[in-house]
């Protein structure tokens, strides 16, 4: 049977969703940093995307003001397409760095205004893979991006 990414994390690690919720719960929140010119906008106009568990940005839409460790950045967006440029950086225990990927890749999604996105990585170890996701927590959404295998 073919089973997508977050259903492949949910049935390895007992659910996805509430682990995303006490991961961002339990992490303090970035300072937001602005990626568009101009004024401030109202919240209905523009999109937030935070780094979830385990991805360090590296870029947003080719802008390298843009990034941040992982659960350590905040960017507020105007909507629309945008592409992230980012590493899986994991850790446990700690500060301890345990998995840091070597190179980089690029995701796309169409955010929306007035929403809140998180971009996180979930070991799929059993697979030897991560799947990268997008958390929606506002609405309780799952989207799936990529499954990587990384040796």
């Amino acid at each position: 049977m073919h089973r997508s990414p977050v259903q492949r994390a949910r049935r390895l690690g007992g659910g996805l969703l509430p682990a995303l919720v006490l991961a961002a719960c339990a992490t303090p929140k970035a300072e937001v940093v602005r990626g568009y010119a101009g004024t401030a906008r109202p919240p209905a106009e523009v999109t937030e995307l935070r780094c979830g568990n385990a991805v360090a940005i590296l870029a947003v839409d080719g802008d390298p003001r843009l990034a941040g460790d992982p659960s350590a950045c905040a960017f507020e967006l105007l909507p629309g397409w945008h592409r992230f440029r980012f590493r899986i950086k994991a850790r446990q225990y700690g500060d301890r760095i345990t998995f840091l990927q070597d190179g980089s890749q690029v995701v796309g999604y169409q955010l929306e205004a007035g929403r809140h996105y998180v971009l996180s990585a979930i070991s799929l170890r059993r697979h030897g893979a991560w799947s990268i996701i997008l958390h929606e927590p506002d609405a309780g959404r799952v989207l799936p991006l990529q499954t990587l295998r990384l040796e």
